[in-house]
């Protein structure tokens, strides 16, 4: 399902950050990634998502969602696993640092 949020799922990021929880983000649909950045009123955390720009997977983050992920002064954390970083396996030692400058050109605050 690629419908977003349900009340229900909003109430639920609501209640998650009242609690001082970090709503993790990745292995969502872009939709719902959405919906969680117009709902949260705190940092998220996208704790294993790469760059779809760089890699055409649908797990990884497109760029507007990657800016505004900057803008709410999240955290995105790459994924390591080869599907996510290439479509080709050899090269996957060259576009973790790729995905690296991907996520700080989006004003991502990048470790490592």
């Amino acid at each position: 399902m690629n419908n977003g949020l349900s009340d229900f799922g909003k109430a639920v990021v609501l209640e998650m950050n009242r609690l001082g929880m970090l709503v993790d983000i990745s292995h969502v649909s872009d939709k719902t990634m959405s919906d969680v950045l117009d709902t949260v009123k705190a940092p998220v955390i996208a704790s294993h998502s790469s760059a779809r720009a760089l890699t055409n997977h649908p797990r990884n983050i497109p760029d507007d969602l990657l800016r505004r992920i900057a803008k709410n002064g999240g955290v995105v954390q790459v994924n390591f696993y080869a599907h996510s970083l290439t479509q080709t396996p050899a090269r996957q030692a060259p576009n973790v640092t790729t995905h690296k400058a991907t996520n700080r050109s989006a004003g991502i605050k990048v470790q490592g």
